[in-house]
């Protein structure tokens, strides 16, 4: 009798968890943008909450995305407050997860 067991590959319900990080200045904003854009294809339908005083408009010419700017201090408990008001025809909001407490940016697609 074997131990293993030959199965064909299903996706499941599973979601996507991507974690970026990296020193000030690395491209972190910018490259959560891109996976954004490339997960969604549409710059309408995403929103990044900023928290860094301004970063995430730095790279608008990329294409029309939303922006919701958090303004210090804000508690971990209340970072994804601002998400609640992003159920619009334009943008979805997905199963997000605060942000960490460091301050860093999270991007919602």
């Amino acid at each position: 009798m074997s131990e293993f067991t030959l199965r064909k590959a299903q996706k499941g319900k599973s979601k996507l968890r991507i974690g970026l990080s990296g020193t000030s200045g690395s491209g972190k904003t910018y490259s959560a943008l891109l996976l954004a854009y490339g997960l969604v294809g549409d710059w309408s339908k995403i929103v990044i909450l900023d928290t860094e005083n301004g970063s995430a408009d730095l790279y608008d010419h990329l294409g029309n995305y939303n922006v919701i700017t958090l303004k210090a201090p804000s508690p971990p408990s209340g970072i994804s407050k601002p998400y609640r008001n992003v159920k619009t025809p334009t943008c979805r909001q997905s199963s997000l997860t605060p942000p960490p407490t460091n301050g860093k940016e999270r991007v919602a697609a």
